[in-house]
This record gives structure tokens, C-alpha cells and sequence, in this order.
């Protein structure tokens, strides 16, 4: 019976001590917010490209490596850049705040 307890206890701490810290970097709700508040600025405007712009920093790519908000920073294009950027910042769901 004791050894059954240690063998449990023993697999219960180091299934804790293998656990990854949680990823740094700014959480979901913080990247949708500033991306809707982008929607604020008139459409097709620098201004609004440079709102994108301080949610997720662009980076010097030929092409995006996938299909999410965060490969828009690869376009060089500021055309191309601000239209994906507004594909998904008009896709985001408008959740009532409390």
C-alpha cells in the first residue's frame, strides 16, 4: 500500500516538474482588441496601416509563410499589408464586454 502511494506520488511530481512555463508574448485577447480598435481609423489609410502595424510589428519576408494575422507582417506591400490585416480584424467576433 505504501509503495503504491510513492509510485503515485513520484508519477504525479514529475508530471508537474515536466511541464513547459506558458509562451511569453501578448496574449489573444490583447491582439484582438488592438486590432479592432484599428477598425476605428478610416479605411485604406496609412494611419490605420500604422495601427496594425503597432498591434504586430511588420518583418521583411518575400512571402507570408501562412495564412494567419500574424504572417501579415510579411507583405512588403502597405496595400497588400492593410488588406490582410483588415480580413481579420472584420473577422473577429464582437464579444459583449462585462
Amino acid at each position: 500500500m505504501h509503495k503504491t502511494i510513492a509510485l503515485a506520488a513520484l508519477f504525479c511530481a514529475s508530471t508537474a516538474a515536466a511541464q513547459q512555463p506558458a509562451p511569453r508574448g501578448a496574449p489573444i485577447a490583447s491582439i484582438n482588441d488592438g486590432l479592432i480598435k484599428c477598425l476605428s481609423i478610416p479605411d485604406g489609410t496609412k494611419a490605420r496601416l500604422d495601427c496594425y502595424d503597432a498591434v504586430i510589428a511588420p518583418l521583411s519576408k518575400t512571402k507570408p509563410t501562412s495564412r494567419d494575422v500574424a504572417a501579415c507582417r510579411y507583405y512588403t506591400e502597405q496595400d497588400q499589408r492593410l488588406a490582410c490585416f483588415d480580413d481579420f480584424a472584420h473577422s473577429i467576433p464582437q464579444y459583449s464586454r462585462r
